[in-house]
């Protein structure tokens, strides 16, 4: 394989062109099989699970738009509770600075 790379520039520009999309296609595939694998599992224990809760109670959709804003909402709450905590932070080092006067 040293070898071969090794005299890939004298090869002919198709020959690069078609080296290069072979490998760029492998690495496409190992990306899209793993990704395939961590979402949709191999029906192991994951989908045993899932079976399990949607016969314990209906599973319920939550469309896009829902989700979106159920999360801009929950990130909105966490910067107000960050800025709570800093204007704490802040009231607690001016009563130092009053502390000794």
């Amino acid at each position: 394989m040293r070898k071969y790379l090794s005299t890939l520039h004298t090869r002919s520009n198709t020959h690069k062109k078609r080296f290069a999309f072979l490998v760029s296609g492998g690495f496409t595939l190992i990306i899209f099989s793993l990704w395939t694998l961590t979402t949709f599992g191999t029906g192991g224990t994951w989908a045993q699970e899932r079976e399990v809760v949607a016969q314990k109670e209906e599973i319920k959709e939550v469309s896009p738009f829902a989700s979106l804003r159920n999360g801009i909402a929950t990130g909105f709450a966490g910067i107000s509770e960050a800025l709570q905590g800093l204007t704490g932070g802040l009231k607690g080092a001016a009563d130092l600075n009053n502390y000794g006067r």
